[in-house]
């Protein structure tokens, strides 16, 4: 883990233990919402990331895609305009994307979240000076706990 903790350091090590290029780029997207979306392409591998989005948010998305590269989802194909609706023609046009997307499991999902945030935990991304008030460190064990639990019954 790179320390102090920097994306592109991040990538470059993946790029360099896996023997891919890994890609991310900040594209101009049509809506404000959180989005990302992983490209795997025959030899280099591209996170694209909402640019309109605050740094930290962005590197969280970032590390969400890198988690369904890292952990090979396949997910199974939406057909419909999803992605040319979310990102500009103009990026839409560059990478010659096919208007069709992939939608993962819910497990296939919260993989990539868990790996995300814990990247971003061991990388000391989250660390404060001071300590958290009693109400936020509850908050903090909360969604700890949350998104540390196994799933209790089969998801799709």
């Amino acid at each position: 883990m790179p320390a102090p903790f920097a994306l592109h350091d991040f990538c470059a090590e993946l790029q360099r233990l896996r023997g891919r290029t890994l890609v991310v780029t900040a594209v101009r997207t049509r809506s404000a919402g959180a989005q990302a979306l992983w490209c795997k392409g025959a030899t280099t591998d591209h996170i694209l990331v909402g640019s309109a989005l605050p740094r930290p948010h962005r590197d969280h998305l970032a590390l969400h895609g890198i988690g369904h590269m890292v952990f090979e989802h396949v997910g199974g194909p939406a057909v419909g305009h999803a992605l040319g609706d979310a990102l500009s023609k103009s990026v839409v046009a560059r990478l010659r994307l096919a208007r069709k997307r992939v939608v993962y499991t819910r497990r296939e999902e919260r993989q990539a979240e868990v790996f995300a945030t814990r990247v971003q935990q061991l990388a000391g991304v989250w660390t404060t000076r001071n300590t958290p008030s009693a109400p936020h460190a509850l908050l903090l064990e909360r969604l700890s706990s949350v998104l540390e639990q196994r799933p209790r019954r089969a998801e799709r």
